[in-house]
């Protein structure tokens, strides 16, 4: 399978810096991401996700990313006890 990694580096870059101030859970969630593309990890549902947080030229609400976020990481077996509260 051909990935543009370049175009997954951006989208995780914007919306890191969307999410930065307003949901900074997952702004850390895109360092993660980023680190995973680097060391090729990163799945096909973590990509899917990401597409997820800009659809038809709109940002997902800060709340709903979030919980976009634990949910993913908590269908993926990740820990998120020590996760910050929303």
């Amino acid at each position: 399978m051909l990935v543009d990694s370049r175009a997954i580096e951006t989208q995780i870059t914007e919306t890191a810096w969307q999410y930065h101030e307003t949901a900074p859970f997952v702004a850390e969630w895109m360092n993660t991401l980023i680190a995973k593309l680097e060391d090729g990890t990163l799945t096909v549902y973590e990509i899917c996700q990401l597409s997820e947080f800009y659809v038809d030229g709109t940002w997902e609400d800060p709340n709903s990313a979030t919980n976009r976020t634990y949910k993913t990481l908590e269908r993926m077996g990740e820990n998120i006890a020590l996760a910050p509260a929303f």
